[in-house]
């Protein structure tokens, strides 16, 4: 039944998609996609309408859910599954406008994971947080990965931009797979986007992100040193929208 209710999830999310054609922007890695659907989807939104994946919604009946638009409430299993397979019929018929971007999240441990997320939704932009030691310290989860993501690299279609984090030599070691087009951030001298002067504050966190000569300021009420790295990722994005980089700036020192 469970193969039944995603092959039908699918099918109706791959309509929406095809109705609306929004931009599809995937967020993908081992840790901290979620935090950064969230945190992109904030402070994109007040200069472009972005869908954006609830937390953990990143495999074959989460991902279709984020595109519908649905949230399922709490009930037993089979009338959840009843009540969403309702919802989301509703969905196609009842839709009219979209947002013009959608984040989805991508939770992959194993090429077929890979192959489940692209056969839903291919994306436009793809960005990669990290793949953390902790997660690669033994040699077969490092293969299983390296497997995993050089699948998914390899599918990309090749007018993918992907924006990565330069810092990561587990990605690093993947970019003979990279497509054409790589925006990379983070603290090393050769990032597009370059993270630096990061200094812990009462309220959360300081750092400079520069591209070229411009540099931005930023402030956020966050602690850890991701969510730094999620702004710089941010911002080679709305960079990749031709978003006002200024306003970007702005909502995240808010």
């Amino acid at each position: 039944m469970k193969l039944i209710f995603q092959i039908y999830l699918k099918f109706l999310a791959k309509i929406i998609l095809k109705k609306f054609r929004p931009m599809i922007i995937a967020i993908c890695g081992s840790t901290n996609k979620s935090t950064a659907v969230a945190a992109m989807a904030r402070v994109l939104s007040p200069q472009m309408e972005a869908a954006a994946s609830p937390k953990n919604f990143n495999a074959e009946i989460g991902i279709p859910l984020s595109i519908l638009r649905i949230v399922p409430e709490g009930a037993t299993k089979i009338e959840r599954w009843s009540s969403i397979a309702l919802r989301a019929l509703q969905q196609v018929f009842s839709l009219k406008t979209y947002p013009k971007i959608i984040l989805l999240e991508f939770g992959m441990h194993a090429p077929m994971d890979a192959e489940k997320a692209l056969s839903i939704a291919t994306p436009d932009i793809c960005i990669f947080t990290n793949l953390t030691p902790s997660i690669l310290s033994h040699t077969d989860k490092s293969e299983q990965y390296n497997k995993t993501f050089s699948y998914f690299l390899r599918r990309l279609p090749k007018d993918t931009t992907l924006i990565t984090n330069a810092d990561d030599p587990h990605l690093e070691e993947l970019s003979q797979f990279f497509p054409d087009k790589v925006s990379r951030y983070g603290q090393n001298p050769l990032s597009d986007w370059k993270l630096s002067e990061i200094t812990d504050t009462d309220s959360g966190q300081e750092f400079s992100i520069a591209r070229n000569n411009e540099i931005f300021q930023v402030k956020i009420r966050e602690f850890g040193l991701h969510h730094a790295y999620i702004a710089a990722a941010a911002f080679a994005l709305s960079s990749e929208l031709k978003l006002d980089l200024k306003k970007i700036q702005q909502e995240f020192c808010k």
